[in-house]
């Protein structure tokens, strides 16, 4: 979650760079409340790098992650885009699933993916 899901989709864009020598090296991919800001070619890629599923889990409500990632980034943030942990990919292939059992809490969802990971994992339907 949060920037592990940030490096996981880095790894998953620089393995995509081998081509076809990539493609479906990964089982499976899970991302939660990620502080990236991929762009639609870049989920096209993770996912052709993915041979099963690319979940990826957000949080509208998470204003914490949308704040810390705007002011913590080393690189540029894009104007008025939030980071892909608060909004859908919507993209083919890619699992979008919306984690509104992440009630805030002092709108501090971020803060609570560490103790609810198993609740997250198991909304995705990975095996426990």
């Amino acid at each position: 979650y949060g920037h592990g899901a940030r490096v996981i989709f880095s790894c998953l864009l620089e393995l995509a760079k081998f081509g076809p020598e990539g493609t479906g090296i990964v089982d499976d991919a899970f991302m939660f409340g990620s502080t990236s800001f991929p762009r639609q070619a870049d989920w096209g890629a993770t996912r052709d790098v993915v041979a099963g599923r690319l979940v990826h889990g957000y949080c509208p409500e998470d204003t914490l992650l949308a704040r810390r990632t705007s002011v913590n980034l080393a690189g540029p943030v894009p104007f008025g885009q939030p980071p892909s942990g608060v909004k859908a990919a919507r993209r083919n292939g890619v699992e979008d699933i919306e984690l509104h059992e992440l009630r805030p809490r002092a709108g501090k969802i971020y803060s609570d993916y560490k103790d609810q990971i198993t609740t997250c994992l198991l909304k995705a339907g990975a095996e426990v």
